[in-house]
């Protein structure tokens, strides 16, 4: 065998290993991430005694859909950040599930998480709260401190834990808007009006400087058909 021969079958041989330690090495990545996305879309399903507490923590937002990535959401979730939104239907469909289910006899909420969120989607999980409690069933709030938000859902459990060292904080809840009859009147604007009946909240905007009595009452009445037809020009 000459010495060309030789060398080449070494580096040949070099090659072959080289080439082996690239395929293990690319089988393991592909191994790990595969894995990864795996625990990523896994969802356990947990094991529930028979006396059990249904523990409700929102975390971010309440919303009615989530925002972003589906993917990228799988991946957060992942790696232990916390969710920056809790889907509405999610609490509900739970607070639902948990009335019927003999093992869950109670629920505790942790709001320490929530964002500020809709009002509308307050109202919704406290009438499945109070629906849950009037099954017989308890509902416990804890906080170190509550936001208004917080303290909204809070305020549907029959019993409620703050930390000695915690607050409340309470702003109540408004209704702003804007008149814009001052500046109509200094930058000399025309505006004509056909209106009828009591409730005249379409352009009430701009033909007041204030609030009204009407505005109130409408608000009371809680529809805009209390009466209420208008043309503005």
């Amino acid at each position: 065998m000459s010495f060309g021969s030789a060398l080449r079958g070494f580096f040949g041989f070099i090659w072959r290993i080289l080439e082996g330690i690239r395929k293990v090495l690319h089988l393991a990545l592909l191994l790990l991430i595969f894995g990864f996305v795996l625990a990523a879309l896994h969802t356990s399903i947990p094991i529930v005694p028979r006396s059990a507490a249904l523990i409700i923590a929102p975390q971010g937002e309440l919303v009615e859909q989530i925002a972003g990535d589906p993917v990228r959401r799988a991946f957060g979730e992942a790696s232990g950040g916390p969710a920056p939104e809790t889907l509405l239907r999610d609490v509900t469909d739970a607070i639902a599930a948990a009335k019927s289910d003999s093992r869950i006899k109670l629920i505790v909420l942790d709001v320490d998480e929530l964002a500020p969120s809709g009002l509308s989607k307050l109202q919704e999980i406290s009438a499945a709260l109070r629906d849950f409690r009037a099954s017989g069933k308890r509902v416990i709030a804890a906080g170190d401190s509550f936001s208004q938000t917080q303290y909204y859902l809070a305020a549907q459990a029959g019993e409620v834990y703050l930390d000695p060292m915690g607050e409340v904080s309470l702003s109540g809840f408004g209704y702003y808007r804007m008149y814009f009859k001052d500046a109509i009147e200094k930058l000399s604007v025309d505006l004509n009006v056909f209106r009828a009946g009591t409730f005249k909240a379409i352009q009430i905007n701009f033909r007041a400087a204030t609030w009204r009595r009407a505005n109130a009452k409408r608000l009371r009445c809680g529809s805009s058909r209390c009466g209420m037809r208008t043309r503005t020009m």
